[in-house]
């Protein structure tokens, strides 16, 4: 939140609470009014009640006194009659006055008695009364009743009275009791009415404490407060966040927040950090987004706060924004530095370069700012063209733009106008540009330079166009003061952030940028919501591999026209392996096991391992791991294989041959062979350039990496370094590049050479984003297209997403089992893992070969060709083999001087060449011919002669008399074109040939036998009775042949001649030169080099010759024998040796003491011979 917000959402919080609050008062008096109005009436009417009750107390009392008054004065009258009539003599009655009759007539009336009236006026009229004395006595009588009876009616008129008062004050409790129910009954009804109003309030007041909006309220101070660092208990961890910080603060504002005294408690309880002694405080935030301009004036009392909180300031930068995404730049004009010193002092302690520039004079201050703006007319500005600012800019996720914070100290020292001017457009584009500006002013120094060098108008100038554009904070009564709100600012020390947080910086940027980039929390795995994608037509490939500081997901783009192949290099620990693994596991859940194939070459022999076992997929078709550099041959053999292939059946490219063979499909038509796209993941490439450089195999790495992007192929190489192992034209193919950390100084000139010289605009990005590059951190390049025949190279910093083996396991597991790949091709993986040595166990070829889908069993694909094994190959295939044809040279020669290999390989021929399919032999023979002295037959000679008892076709021949019996049978069967499956294995044929020629010569044997052969053996050329004459010798081969000495067999040999020419002229042979006979010896070897050797493969007779030494075979006879052997297999010998032997073919490192080559005509293939 802004600051106006808080300060908005306080007002009108404390506006609220007041409000309420007086609205209480308000009816607490109404109701307290209400309340004594009642009551007063009640009082009122209670005095009237009492009035009342007293006066007719009064009243009664008056009453009963008056008429008692009466009765006692009747009384005495009575008594007084009395007297007076106990005076009066009873003569004299009569004599009374009539006065006195009325009184006493008057009396007795008072005391209301009839009967005693009457009684009077008897008395007085005398009537009944016969005397006067009874009449006195009566009159007496009748006085002395009246007293009675008056003295009754005082008792009763006391009662009476007495019992109205009585009435008169239950009466009056009576209608006290009656007033009091009345004037409750209002009360409560006052009460209430006016109680549920209060209660109202105070469920407002409560509503207000627990509602939306002071919890949203508080909840903002705390969460801006929590992420400015500002209610941050310690700052012992440095953590980046990856996102552009949106808020900074350098301290808190103080509000003087007035609320009643319920409120101010509730409010200490709930919010103890932000509020106390009837101040509330509030981050004083700076929304970053929208470019931060602060002003800070303050005067020598308060320049180390100020510089504090400034620096404070920046540590808040530093911890909310993403690493490399911005760039501090300070400008002291003092040439001392002593206020940029303390700025930074964070800066360096982070290790970094996030201080980018640091200007400490007047002169180099113009420059920069004037550089600054240049920098935003040449780059920036073209890119936001359109775009709005750099925030939108910076969305699309493309090579993002710097944001620029300037810190200028002593702004007073720039006193040219071109400083302001240039300034000025600065702040006119802050949020456009997203630059920053804090400017502090030492109002000290402001009132010094005014003394000594006058008004600087310049600033007054600038200040005043610019000053609404600002936040200020001034410095005034010992403390700062924010101008635009006037509240009080209470900024943030820095100096008590303790060194150890600083020490985190460092670390933190050493490692990189620290982000969540689990692989799971990105990659979809779950089978319900995966979405393969088609990598044809012109989708190409695309593999999500890591995310940037904004969470997005980045793809490597492998097979497209821009961006062919791709390499990742790195120093030891910098991710490369992890990132291999994401490529490896993103691909298998993108894409179909049909539509795209995995080729893993590990040359360290550690990495691949896990995807051999229980994490095997369905896409993975070849795993290759050895340290030897001798596998790199058998790797570019089986690449080349299968780049030629392709070749035959892709016209275009593949996405064109995939869309025929689906419109193939489409019309129900015989659809062509399903190509897959192959990616090849090379870990530690640089073995295998290092291991063909100045061989022919190197030329093979340039044909794949120009001509397999359209066939289907695309290389993903890993290697701690790419100096030197490739050619600028072969680095040129590779688009897709991800640098990531190397250790040491060797980090600027591995850059150079992965990425080739950059100028300008594109070298400063790179310098940028390769800064303190962490662990899985990386910059990547590949190439986007700008325009219709417009491209450029796109930088970005990502970080590989990371993979645990835990979550790679479970995840390889799953695909393996998904139904989505149930209906795969078939396809089993090679897995060669090192330099292999097995046994030859045919039913074991025959099974492999089945699940490879080379072909049924071992039995050829033509009928004419004849398949051999050789051994395990040093490359990702399970067998060497080779095809013997039809065709003219096909025979072997096999050379070399390790006898061991020599008789692995060969027996590995034999084997092999025995089965046609599974068991049967029919046809087949196999005759071994062998100068008796040779090394390679003397040192194995039991094991040699065992063969013919294991397998009657195959027969052992010694002797130099049925040696050259069979050598005449094969030229006959030759020329008479019979075709009949043999195999002849000669060896030593050097020696056989000196035995054969019959020149005396080869007696020297005997004092020179070639390798040490043994010198008593010299009957081959005898006799067998040690007779050595060349006639008789020369007749008893005639005669072991068949034929006749003399004229007989000269007569045989030129029928025989004219039979041969016939029979070459029908097949367009070349004639035989060379007489079966010359000088009436039989020739084995012109039958030897010209008729089997040189036609004997069209008839299915295929020899085998071993030598030693290239020497032997270089001239003479034996050269032109080697001349007519397409297939040669080398053994032991020299790197020179083998060169020469295999038609000068440049040899690499690959030959040593369990390794051998194989030539077919074309290319050179390694193999280890099978275990014997």
């Amino acid at each position: 939140m802004k600051n106006e917000d808080f300060i908005k959402e306080i007002t009108g919080f404390e506006a609220e609470i007041n409000r309420l609050y007086q609205e209480r008062l308000a009816l607490e008096k109404e109701k307290n009014l209400a309340t004594d109005t009642c009551e007063a009436e009640r009082v009122k009417v209670l005095k009237q009640i009492e009035y009342e009750a007293n006066r007719k107390n009064e009243d009664c009392r008056k009453q009963y006194y008056l008429y008692l008054e009466n009765l006692d004065q009747l009384k005495n009258e009575l008594k007084d009659c009395e007297e007076t009539l106990g005076k009066v003599k009873g003569s004299t009655l009569d004599t009374l006055m009539a006065y006195d009759k009325r009184q006493l007539d008057e009396l007795l009336k008072k005391i209301g008695d009839s009967s005693l009236s009457a009684a009077i006026q008897k008395i007085f009229h005398l009537n009944g009364y016969f005397s006067n004395r009874k009449m006195k006595f009566a009159s007496y009588q009748m006085i002395q009743d009246g007293i009675a009876q008056a003295d009754e009616k005082i008792k009763k008129a006391a009662e009476n009275c007495n019992n109205r008062l009585a009435v008169i004050q239950q009466e009056k409790i009576t209608r006290y009791e009656q007033n009091k129910i009345i004037y409750y009954g209002k009360t409560r009804k006052i009460h209430s009415l006016y109680m549920t109003k209060i209660d109202n309030l105070e469920r407002k007041r409560q509503a207000l404490w627990t509602g939306d909006r002071p919890v949203h309220l508080f909840e903002a101070i705390q969460q801006t407060g929590r992420k400015v660092g500002l209610t941050m208990k310690t700052w012992d961890t440095y953590k980046p966040v990856n996102q552009r910080a949106g808020e900074v603060s350098p301290g808190w504002l103080l509000y003087p927040l007035n609320i009643p005294g319920e409120d101010r408690i509730e409010m200490e309880k709930r919010f103890p950090h932000f509020y106390s002694e009837k101040i509330i405080r509030f981050p004083y935030v700076f929304t970053y987004s929208n470019s931060l301009t602060l002003y800070l004036e303050f005067t020598q009392d308060g320049r180390i706060l100020a510089l504090d909180g400034i620096r404070y300031l920046i540590l808040q930068l530093i911890r909310t924004m993403p690493l490399l995404q911005y760039k501090i730049s300070f400008l002291d004009p003092l040439e001392r530095g002593t206020s940029i010193e303390r700025l930074q002092k964070l800066t360096e302690g982070s290790g970094c370069d996030i201080c980018y520039d640091a200007v400490c004079s007047v002169e180099d201050g113009l420059k920069h700012i004037m550089k600054l703006q240049e920098k935003y007319d040449r780059q920036y500005a073209p890119k936001l063209a359109g775009k709005g600012n750099i925030d939108d800019y910076n969305k699309e996720g493309r090579d993002l733009l710097e944001y620029q914070i300037l810190v200028i100290n002593d702004v007073e020292e720039f006193r040219e106008n071109p400083f302001y001017k240039t300034l000025g457009t600065l702040i006119e584009n802050a949020e456009k540009f997203g630059t920053s500006v804090i400017i502090l002013n030492n109002r000290s120094r402001e009132e010094e330079l005014q003394r000594n060098r006058g008004e600087n108008k310049e600033w007054n100038i600038f200040l005043n166009m610019y000053h609404k554009r600002f936040h200020s904070i001034i410095w005034k009564q010992n403390s700062f003061w924010d101008a635009e709100t006037g509240l009080k600012v209470l900024l943030s020390k820095a100096s008590q952030i303790p060194d150890v947080y600083i020490k985190s910086i460092a670390d933190c940027y050493r490692q990189g940028l620290d982000i969540d980039n689990d692989f799971l929390k990105y990659i979809c795995c779950d089978e319900r919501r995966i979405k393969l994608r088609d990598p044809y037509n012109k989708n190409y490939i695309r593999i999500p591999f890591a995310i940037d500081q904004n969470r997005q997901i980045h793809e490597l783009e492998l097979g497209s026209e821009l961006n062919a192949h791709a390499m990742v290099i790195g120093g030891t620990g910098a991710g490369k392996t992890n990132t291999l693994h994401v490529l490896i596991t993103s691909l298998a859940v993108h894409y179909h096991p049909d539509d795209v194939e995995i080729w893993l070459l590990d040359f360290k022999f550690t990495e691949m391992k896990i995807y051999k076992g229980a994490c095997w997929i369905p896409h993975i078709r070849l795993i290759g791991m050895d340290t030897e550099d001798s596998f790199a041959a058998g790797i570019l053999g089986k690449l080349e294989s299968e780049l030629t292939r392709r070749k035959k059946l892709i016209t275009g490219d593949i996405h064109d041959y995939e869309a025929e063979r689906r419109e193939s499909l489409r019309k129900g038509e015989q659809p062509k062979e399903k190509l897959s796209h192959v990616v090849l993941i090379l870990d530690e490439y640089q073995r295998l350039i290092q291991a063909v450089n100045g061989t022919d195999e190197r030329v093979i790495v340039e044909n794949l990496l120009r001509e397999s992007r359209a066939l289907g192929m695309y290389f993903v190489f890993s290697s701690q370094t790419s100096t030197g192992l490739l050619k600028d034209n072969e680095m040129g193919q590779i688009s897709g590049r991800m640098f990531m950390r190397v250790e040491g100084e060797r980090q600027n000139d591995e850059k150079l050479a992965f990425f080739g010289m950059t100028k300008g605009e594109e070298k400063e990005k790179l310098d940028v984003l390769s800064r303190n590059l962490g662990t899985g951190a990386m910059v990547y390049r590949n190439v986007e297209k700008v325009g219709k025949d417009v491209s450029e190279n796109h930088y970005v910093r990502v970080r590989s997403l990371y993979l645990p083996k835990i979550s790679q396991k479970m995840i390889l597991t799953k695909i393996a089992d998904m139904k989505i790949f149930k209906g795969h091709l078939p396809k089993r993986t090679l897995c060669y893992e090192g330099r292999r040595r097995k046994e030859m166990i045919i039913s074991q070829i025959v099974e492999d070969e089945k699940s490879l889908g080379y072909r049924k069993g071992i039995a050829p694909e033509n009928p004419d060709d004849r398949i051999l094994y050789l051994g395990t190959p040093v490359g990702p295939d399970f067998y060497t083999r080779m095809s013997l044809m039809r065709s003219r040279s096909d025979h072997i020669m096999l050379m070399g001087r390790n006898r061991k290999l020599q008789y692995a390989v060969l027996m590995s021929l034999i084997k092999s060449y025995v089965r046609k399919t599974g068991t049967d032999t029919d046809g087949k023979e196999i005759w071994i011919v062998a100068d008796e002295y040779n090394p390679l037959y003397t040192d194995y000679q039991k094991e040699w002669m065992q063969l013919p008892e294991r397998n009657g076709r195959i027969q052992v021949l010694e002797k130099i008399s049925e040696i050259c019996k069979k050598i005449y049978e094969l030229r006959e069967m030759v020329l008479r074109k019979e075709r009949k499956d043999i195999l002849l294995v000669i060896i030593g044929l050097s020696e056989l040939l000196e035995t054969m020629s019959g020149y005396p010569k080869t007696y020297e044997r005997k004092q020179s036998p070639p390798l040490q052969a043994p010198v008593e053996n010299a009957k081959l050329l005898s006799d067998g009775n040690g007779n050595s004459d060349l006639e008789e010798r020369r007749k008893k081969i005639l005669e072991a042949i068949g034929g006749h000495y003399g004229k007989e067999s000269e007569q045989k040999a030129q029928n025989l001649q004219k039979h041969t020419e016939t029979e070459t002229k029908s097949v367009g042979f070349a004639p035989v030169v060379e007489m079966p006979l010359e000088d009436g010896c039989y020739n084995a070897i012109s039958d030897m080099r010209d008729v089997i050797l040189g036609r004997g493969a069209l008839f299915d007779i295929h020899v085998i010759i071993t030598a030693d030494t290239y020497s032997e075979v270089k001239g003479g006879e034996m050269r032109g024998c080697l001349e007519r052997c397409r297939h040669r297999i080398g053994c032991g010998l020299t790197k020179e040796e083998c060169g020469s032997f295999l038609e000068n073919m440049k040899v690499g490192n690959m030959l040593d003491d369990n390794t051998c080559a194989y030539y077919d005509g074309s290319r050179i293939n390694y193999f280890l011979p099978f275990m014997m």
